[in-house]
């Protein structure tokens, strides 16, 4: 099917409609493994790639594509129900996550996902495609569309209070082995925030979204306790461990310092699996220097309230103290493991 031009409509509810059309385009395959092909059209004011057997769904004419943006949990952006009208066609049921911004955070966000899958497919949600104005800087004029999984809940909805300690410690280890799995790899999620993490409930798995902050590096991101934590190397870990740490505080899945140490131990475990034992994990003299120096580096941390938080279920240091310090990198803390908290190979 070669058309010389589409024209597709978008029509989010409590939005204004936003119209793309491309005329005379390019139209090229692209293998993107592991998911497969993909098909882009492109002209000069538009670019658009979908997944190949989403293909004709969307450009076989004029459609109209109706859903919510932003329906609860609000912190997925998810898409309950779409339909996508055309000509001479029966309304179809589409079942997509639809996300807005501009042309740089959704070609960016899209590659973030086609990048996690190469390493699981199961890992985040499956990338559709996406289509952008390239002439137009509007927070909202470029749209990327993921696959909706209906079982999946975000970890920020569950009450972890009202957990048994067995539920809430497996939690928390899934996350530590989700964020170690994806330092391991070179990328740092930027925003690892409970909200960001999707519980998919038929299998008990992890999956992390919101990938629009995620960067690449070259290096392998491991948590070696060797390494000095304000050295280049461990900057981002740091700053993930203090996202998540502070919003898990915030949120009742960690509610003391036992937990912030099963977290770690959690971390450095599973990454020592993968280098298959080459990782040192690290002795809990070793682990309380570095807890202790991780938690004095809130400066760099921009949650205040979940720092506040993550601080308060430290034994020893109070909230109040933490929150009317003018000056955090005054704050310092003398982290010690208590026995039965050891962080040996168990």
């Amino acid at each position: 099917m070669n058309r010389k031009e589409y024209n597709i409509r978008i029509e989010p509810i409590g939005y204004n409609p936003y119209l793309f059309s491309i005329r005379e385009p390019k139209k090229e395959h692209i293998l993107m493994p592991p998911l497969g092909q993909y098909v882009k059209v492109e002209d000069a004011n538009t670019r658009f790639i979908i997944k190949s057997d989403h293909y004709k769904q969307f450009l076989d004419g004029q459609h109209n594509f109706k859903g919510h943006i932003s329906l609860a949990p609000k912190t997925m952006n998810i898409v309950q129900h779409a339909e996508v009208i055309c000509p001479d066609c029966k309304v179809k049921k589409l079942k997509y996550v639809l996300k807005s911004g501009t042309k740089e955070r959704i070609e960016k966000e899209f590659n973030n996902y086609i990048s996690l899958h190469s390493l699981s497919q199961g890992m985040t949600l499956y990338p559709i495609g996406y289509i952008i104005d390239k002439n137009s800087d509007s927070p909202a004029s470029s749209f990327l569309f993921t696959k909706l999984e209906t079982d999946v809940i975000p970890l920020s909805a569950i009450e972890f209070r009202n957990l048994i300690k067995e539920d809430r410690m497996n939690y928390i280890r899934a996350s530590a082995e989700l964020l170690a799995l994806i330092h391991y790899n070179g990328y740092t999620h930027n925003d690892p925030k409970l909200k960001n993490f999707l519980l998919k409930k038929a299998n008990e798995r992890l999956m992390i979204i919101d990938l629009v902050k995620m960067n690449y590096s070259r290096a392998r991101l491991v948590l070696d306790m060797e390494h000095v934590l304000s050295s280049p190397k461990m900057q981002a870990i740091r700053y993930d461990f203090l996202n998540f740490l502070g919003n898990a505080a915030y949120s009742g899945m960690i509610s003391d310092s036992s937990d912030i140490v099963y977290f770690i131990k959690s971390y450095v475990k599973y990454q020592s699996a993968l280098s298959e034992g080459n990782l040192k994990k690290g002795k809990p003299h070793e682990v309380s220097r570095f807890i202790g120096d991780l938690l004095s580096a809130i400066s760099l941390h921009k949650t205040d309230k979940n720092i506040a938080n993550l601080i308060s279920v430290i034994k020893g240091k109070d909230e109040e103290e933490v929150t009317n310090c003018k000056d955090p990198n005054q704050l310092t803390f003398n982290f010690k493991i208590t026995k039965g908290n050891s962080f040996d190979n168990g």
